[in-house]
């Protein structure tokens, strides 16, 4: 090989590793919750960070999350409409882990879409921090996991795990 070929290998070959590099560096995997549906499930990871994670419901049935303080990495059946919202499709329950952090997650799925008595069941896990979960009016499972956790339930018969439950929780 000569070597004016041999130089132009390695260049391509640090340019591709710096690029790589970078790229690695601009998003952590560790920095986006992830959201995707499977079998009428929204399945919801968050990250380490503080979420501050919003779902609502519009008329046609879409759900939308929105993470205020987290980017957003859409799946199966979702899709980005910015860095830290997706709609989702085709969504019949809620099924969602904030992670480490004080997180506030929010089932507003009944306020939307014109009919306040829609709620979409949810199971909504705050695991590490000191999480606030907030209840729609469908069926609602909310677990704090470790940390002084607060639990509403809102309408419907709600079960709740938290230093702090509401009066709307029924179990």
């Amino acid at each position: 090989m000569s070597v004016r070929i041999r130089r132009a290998a390695a260049a391509v070959a640090i340019t591709a590793a710096s690029l790589v590099g970078t790229a690695a560096l601009a998003t952590p995997a560790w920095a986006a919750d992830t959201a995707k549906v499977s079998f009428g499930n929204l399945i919801v990871s968050g990250g380490p960070e503080a979420n501050s994670m919003r779902f609502t419901r519009a008329a046609d049935g879409t759900v939308t999350l929105r993470d205020a303080n987290a980017s957003v990495s859409p799946g199966t059946g979702c899709v980005a409409v910015d860095a830290k919202t997706v709609r989702c499709s085709g969504v019949e329950n809620l099924n969602v882990s904030g992670g480490a952090g004080d997180d506030l997650i929010d089932n507003d799925t009944g306020s939307d879409g014109g009919n306040p008595n829609t709620g979409l069941p949810a199971s909504i896990g705050g695991s590490d921090g000191n999480d606030n979960l907030q209840g729609s009016t469908g069926r609602d499972d909310l677990g704090g996991g470790l940390g002084f956790d607060r639990a509403s339930g809102s309408a419907g018969i709600d079960s709740c795990s938290a230093e702090v439950r509401s009066s709307t929780c029924e179990n």
